[in-house]
């Protein structure tokens, strides 16, 4: 079987499409499944697809003729918030299995399998149509696969490391407030700082760094993990990363950088899992930060909110769009 996906992201929007969008493919493969990539992108995209087969193109305004691609394919997934009503139209019709991965029902889908992973997702009230198929919530999480199984998280006594992560360009240009905020509140604490493929912050990062301080550049999965493993505590972004804290079991303090991570963060938080933040109250993060140090020094509290990421979240959201996905296509042939 062979499947087109399509997608968008760079160092100026962010490569979360193209992230979740590599999670699949990774369970696709495993089931012999061919994944093509056609990528509304720029060079940071390409390096982010090392090893995948992809091409950087303007598909979304039809620079790429896709009628015979989509013929050529058994399997169509379009990630996309560029992409016009029609393009699913079209995508619906050529190809056996349509799969629209959604967050905050954009348009009214097509038929087809329509996936919205986020926490929110049950809430959003989609009209359900007649022959297509509706995936919502965490269980259709789509992680990578390094987050499949990690342990329970071995808590411990006292806080002793965090990890700020603010994703692949932070472009709110948090995580030297952050660095600064922990430094100054909390000396001791080690800090694990993650530095994605774009940020433009870095010169300002680095005079920050003390001997308590580790910047991580680009990490893969597997060091994401071997980080959020050995955490006690999490500073993040409200957008995907949260899922994988969740399954790491990192209690976390969320900062809502735009508006479409609203509801995000206020789902997360109304879990349990987390606390949230909201962009444009940076003079009280100081306080704020420190308030949630405290309330997080007690393990018990810890290990209760760790259970509760773990809980929410298997893993195996991937893996459950895969099986989802073959069981539609086999329906829709009969």
């Amino acid at each position: 079987m062979k499947c087109i996906i399509f997608t968008e992201g760079g160092g100026s929007s962010g490569l979360g499409h193209i992230a979740r969008c590599l999670a699949l493919s990774q369970a696709f493969r495993k089931k012999g499944i061919f994944c093509q990539f056609m990528v509304n992108g720029d060079r940071t995209s390409g390096e982010l697809l090392a090893g995948e087969e992809y091409i950087l193109t303007d598909w979304v305004r039809g620079e790429t003729e896709i009628d015979d691609l989509l013929k050529k394919n058994d399997i169509a997934v379009v990630d996309s918030y560029l992409a016009a009503p029609s393009f699913y139209e079209k995508v619906s019709a050529l190809v056996g299995t349509p799969v629209f991965i959604d967050d905050n029902k954009r348009i009214d889908y097509p038929q087809g399998v329509i996936v919205n992973g986020n926490i929110y997702a049950p809430e959003l009230d989609y009209l359900k149509k007649e022959g297509s198929k509706y995936l919502l919530g965490l269980k259709y999480a789509p992680m990578r696969e390094e987050f499949r199984n990690p342990p329970r998280k071995k808590v411990r006594q006292r806080i002793e490391e965090a990890v700020i992560t603010f994703g692949g360009n932070d472009k709110g240009n948090m995580t030297p407030l952050f660095v600064s905020i922990l430094k100054r509140i909390v000396p001791s604490l080690r800090k694990k700082v993650l530095v994605g493929k774009t940020f433009d912050s870095i010169d300002e990062i680095k005079p920050l760094s003390d001997e308590n301080t580790e910047l991580i550049f680009n990490p893969g999965g597997i060091k994401m993990r071997s980080v959020m493993e050995s955490a006690d505590v999490a500073f993040s972004g409200g957008g995907q990363t949260l899922a994988e804290l969740a399954r790491a079991g990192v209690p976390t303090l969320a900062l809502c950088v735009a508006d479409n991570q609203v509801r995000n963060v206020k789902a997360w938080q109304e879990s349990g899992f987390l606390e949230y933040l909201m962009r444009g109250e940076e003079d009280g993060f100081s306080s704020k930060v420190e308030d949630f140090l405290k309330r997080h020094e007690d393990p018990a509290i810890r290990q209760e909110k760790s259970d509760i990421g773990r809980k929410l979240v298997d893993g195996k959201g991937a893996i459950n769009i895969l099986n989802e996905v073959i069981s539609y296509g086999k329906e829709r042939q009969i």
